[in-house]
Formats: structure tokens, sequence, C-alpha cells
């Protein structure tokens, strides 16, 4: 554990854990303990069908891990997720429409709180405008959040005061040269 200097008031609990506010600024203090993890990931890709040089498929992800300290859960864990789309690509043109849920996080660790879950509607569609070998331009229009939800990052040390960005729209031009 690092020394530094704690004014007056400012306390560690039992553990040796702090996380107290300074000038407005959270000072957490993390401190190694044995644990041990487990969790995995998941990603199907599957094409459904092709017709005239359209390809038409649908994909699914699953991720979660888990943590366990001695004492209770590690802090910051990531809920377990899953998701599907729908895809498509014909000549020049592809493109994707799918959500991802994000589960409650209720196992939290030492002065955290429990976050909400929430489902991200996101799609994308993009042309390519020019196609020289490696060389490539391509204008691309992305959503997220369609479904405009208020959801939370559990990771992120601020979630009860700040929100994820709401619906989303973003034109873009992407250039290989």
């Amino acid at each position: 554990m690092s020394e530094h200097d704690h004014g007056d008031g400012d306390d560690h609990d039992e553990e040796g854990e702090d996380d107290h506010e300074h000038d407005g600024l959270i000072e957490a203090e993390f401190v190694q303990r044995d644990t041990v993890f487990y969790g995995g990931e998941l990603w199907l890709d599957y094409e459904l069908f092709e017709w005239a040089g359209l390809h038409f498929g649908v994909d699914a992800q699953f991720d979660a891990v888990r943590g366990r300290l001695d004492r209770g859960n590690v802090p910051r864990q990531p809920p377990f997720r899953y998701g599907a789309g729908l895809h498509f690509h014909v000549e020049r043109v592809h493109g994707r429409v799918g959500f991802l849920r994000h589960a409650r996080q209720k196992r939290t660790g030492a002065l955290e709180t429990p976050t909400d879950a929430y489902t991200m509607l996101d799609a994308s569609i993009a042309l390519r405008l020019i196609s020289r070998g490696e060389r490539a331009l391509e204008l691309h229009l992305n959503g997220w959040n369609l479904l405009d939800k208020r959801a939370r990052n559990h990771l992120n040390f601020r979630k009860d005061l700040f929100l994820l960005p709401g619906r989303s729209v973003r034109i873009s031009l992407h250039g290989r040269f």
C-alpha cells in the first residue's frame, strides 16, 4: 500500500480501502488481494443466405466475468452482456442493426452502488464510393442508442452522476490510402 498524507478527517476503512474527495475529485487507493476470476465470451456469425449478390446473416454475442475476494466481490465488475444483430452486404454497401443487453449489476464491491440493466440498439450502413486495390473511400451512417435509453456504465467511478450518451447519429467519411 502506498503512503500519502491525509488531512484531518480522512480515514481508511478496516480493510485499508480509502475512498473520499479532495476538491471535488474522488481519491481512491487500491491494494492488491488474492482473487479468482472466471468468465468467457462467445461470438457467433452465420450467413443465412446469398441471393443475387446479396449476403444476409445474423450474429450473436455473450460475455461475462466474475471475480471474488475473500470478503466479497471484486469492485467495478462489468455486468454480463448478450446481444444479436442482422447484417448484410452487397457489392458496395454493407450494414448492420443489432442490440446489446447489459444486465443489472448487483454484485458490487465496497462503496459501490448497483447499476440498472439497459439495452442499446445500434445501426450502421456504409457505401464504398471508391475502391482501387488497397485504397478505398467509404461513406458511413451510424446510429447508437437509437431507443434513447437512460443508461450508466458500471465501470465509471462517476456513474451515479453521468449517463451514457443518448441517441446519437454520425455521418463520416472513411479513407484507406
